[in-house]
């Protein structure tokens, strides 16, 4: 700790934590691969459970392949719309569909991949028929995601914007066979990656008092 405080201001890492913001326009910069190797070192220095370090990262940059996994996620809104339950709903779902695709249009995509990691005391736990899924989340999962946040600030530190999305998720099988994913792995989320070309305003966030419980 010591040694971070003598290499890092910390109101400056604070107010990098405090203004990132998910970018959904970018400009067509290209982002050199040295970039690119920093970030995604970066995200693999993330905490993990048991050190399992269950993340994999796929960088697309070939327009055609960003675009073609784009259209899985229209071909499946479109299916989706087809379905009895979605009638009186499709105001509401078109209106996903520009959130759930502009990754497309990023000159980088990168995709989080992630595979099941359990301790042999998890495994224990659930073969004596004890289901700790609301109580206990896949270490995987978190695991991943803690590295998807490192991608996320040391992205913006090298000025690049990224949003961090789960909604083409919908077609998770579609992109997955797209871009050759085999089991174990399994596609997590979805980060375009660019130089931005928008300024979202710095949404509030909550309160301490409102997500913070101080024990005596």
């Amino acid at each position: 700790m010591i040694f971070l405080e003598k290499i890092i201001d910390k109101e400056s890492f604070f107010e990098i934590i405090a203004k990132r913001r998910s970018i959904r326009v970018f400009s067509n910069d290209p982002v050199p691969k040295a970039d690119l190797e920093r970030i995604l070192a970066a995200a693999t220095f993330a905490p993990s459970g048991t050190n399992s370090q269950p993340w994999h990262f796929v960088v697309v940059k070939t327009e055609s392949i960003r675009k073609k996994m784009a259209a899985a996620v229209e071909a499946k809104m479109d299916e989706i719309l087809t379905w009895p339950e979605t009638a009186d709903k499709v105001r509401r779902i078109n209106a996903y569909r520009r959130s759930f695709t502009f990754f497309g249009d990023a000159p980088v995509v990168i995709a989080v991949l992630g595979k099941d990691h359990q301790t042999i005391v998890r495994k224990t736990i659930e073969s004596h028929g004890v289901v700790q899924s609301r109580n206990r989340p896949s270490s995987a999962h978190l695991s991943v995601a803690a590295a998807i946040q490192n991608l996320l600030l040391f992205a913006s530190v090298l000025g690049y914007g990224t949003c961090w999305m789960t909604g083409p998720l919908i077609a998770a099988q579609e992109i997955e066979e797209i871009l050759g994913v085999e089991e174990p792995w399994y596609l997590s989320s979805v980060v375009p990656l660019g130089r931005p070309a928008e300024h979202p305003v710095i949404r509030s966030r909550k309160g301490l008092d409102k997500v913070v419980t101080w024990m005596p």
